[in-house]
């Protein structure tokens, strides 16, 4: 359940970051911040479900 933080970036063929996920670190469920261009749209977090997997999207 606790998380330390993942990462996905995205690039162009110059190496140039288009887009990235960031996992927050030391969150109860995991939460992730949207970056494009080098700026946050949004955040994802998982809930807490039992059988489903549930995500909420805030921007």
């Amino acid at each position: 359940m606790f998380s330390f933080g993942d990462s996905l970036h995205i690039s162009d063929s110059s190496g140039e970051t288009l887009a990235s996920i960031e996992q927050k670190p030391m969150s109860f469920l995991p939460r992730y911040d949207i970056s494009i261009g080098g700026e946050t749209v949004c955040e994802v977090t998982k809930k807490l479900t039992l059988f489903k997997l549930k995500f909420e999207i805030n921007n």
